[in-house]
């Protein structure tokens, strides 16, 4: 999923079409990520506008973070 306004806009829209359905709000997951996703902004810039937009909550995985920091090479702290 590359990390861009497009996407970001997509995501939102399909979590928001869920909230719909199900009449109430839910939360999305940060995901880990193998190879570094193609953007315009930094995952966190991405996760930020997604959860703004979609008006949903965010279940923050500390996993995937530390998965991600192997994977990228960045200092978790």
């Amino acid at each position: 999923l590359p990390l861009t306004d497009a996407a970001d806009r997509y995501v939102a829209s399909r979590i928001r079409h869920g909230q719909d359905v199900l009449e109430r709000r839910i939360g999305m997951e940060n995901g880990s990520t193998y190879a570094a996703p193609a953007g315009e902004r930094t995952e966190l810039e991405f996760l930020n506008a997604v959860v703004s937009e979609a008006d949903c909550g965010l279940h923050l995985d500390i996993n995937n973070i530390f998965v991600n920091s192997v994977n990228h090479g960045f200092d978790v702290r």
